[in-house]
């Protein structure tokens, strides 16, 4: 792709090159279509930074984009300034590039955003953006890898649209908030590969829909009974923590892929209903990416139907996944 590839397309509504091993730089006239509503140039071979003065000089009558999928490129450079012009963006997705610099907070001022992935990027160390207290029409939400520190807000029970939040591989510490159980649409929760400490809220009673919960290597305390009880036959598919001890026959059977333990380790949180248990000693326990499936979003109406971590497999049926949403949602 060059800076000519495509140009003077200015009726077209959907582009879609994803997958294409693609190289070269994104083209700023790819801003300036007018009827634009969806650019999908994920999993490409595409470098350079963001064509920033194309993206600042947008406005409501000059783009309609409302799916921008980059992920799974090589991507460098900041979040441009003027990312706030895109006002029709429901759907950004910048995840798994090279992009530096601190997450633009002008991301803020998008509104209209139900889906954010920016996780497995180069950002600058920072805590937990005060911004996304804005977005509250959410539904996922995905801040994996992004170098984030500090302890995790009281405000996020206000996202009470979220389905799916990714937080893993940060250094968030302190407590979970009470506020979380809030978040009762909550299908996937990833929290695990941080500093997180204290004990499951009594809160995440409420979080009836929960099908994946990672909480492993935090060093959390006590028992997953607000998880675990009243569920019934409704078991989560996925459940990770760090309810192994070295004497457990899992944890035994791992010690000898890494050496063993000469001395006890016990448990550092009690579980009931965990899928696998891990200790923190054990590095290759729970060490997949759990990345979220990328693909496709658009193609059903900016909806997702269902999930599909690619080293964990699909979360729900497509079928079962939809009507349980539906469900929640209240829709027909």
């Amino acid at each position: 792709i060059n800076d000519g590839f495509f140009a003077g397309h200015d009726n077209i509504t959907h582009l879609d090159m994803s997958n294409c091993s693609i190289r070269g730089i994104v083209p700023d006239h790819f801003f300036k279509f007018p009827k634009l509503e969806v650019l999908d140039l994920s999993r490409n071979l595409l470098e350079g930074d963001l064509p920033g003065p194309a993206i600042a000089s947008t406005n409501d009558t000059t783009t309609k984009l409302q799916y921008l999928s980059l992920h799974s490129n090589n991507i460098t450079g900041p979040i441009p300034q003027g990312i706030s012009k895109l006002k029709s963006l429901k759907h950004l997705d910048l995840s798994v590039n090279k992009m530096i610099g601190s997450i633009n907070e002008e991301l803020g001022e998008l509104k209209g955003l139900e889906y954010l992935f920016l996780g497995n990027n180069d950002f600058s160390a920072g805590k937990f953006p005060a911004w996304l207290q804005n977005l509250t029409n959410l539904e996922e939400l995905s801040l994996k890898n992004n170098n984030l520190s500090g302890e995790i807000p009281e405000w996020i029970g206000e996202l009470t649209r979220l389905v799916l939040l990714d937080l893993g591989e940060n250094f968030l510490n302190g407590t979970l908030p009470d506020s979380m159980g809030d978040l009762t649409k909550l299908w996937i929760l990833i929290l695990n590969s941080n500093n997180l400490r204290g004990s499951i809220p009594s809160s995440f009673r409420q979080l009836e829909y929960l099908e994946t919960l990672l909480i492993d290597d935090n060093s959390f305390k006590g028992n997953t009974a607000p998880v675990c009880e009243g569920r019934g036959m409704d078991r989560i598919t996925h459940f990770v923590s760090d309810c192994a001890s070295n004497s457990s026959t899992s944890a035994t059977a791992a010690s000898g892929s890494i050496g063993g333990w000469e001395d006890p380790v016990l448990a550092e949180i009690e579980c009931e209903c965990c899928t696998l248990c891990c200790l923190d000693e054990d590095i290759t326990c729970n060490d997949d990416e759990w990345i979220a499936h990328h693909e496709g979003h658009w193609q059903s109406g900016y909806e997702r139907v269902y999930w599909d971590f690619e080293e964990n497999g699909i979360v729900s049926e497509v079928t079962d996944a939809y009507d349980t949403l539906a469900q929640a949602w209240g829709l027909p």
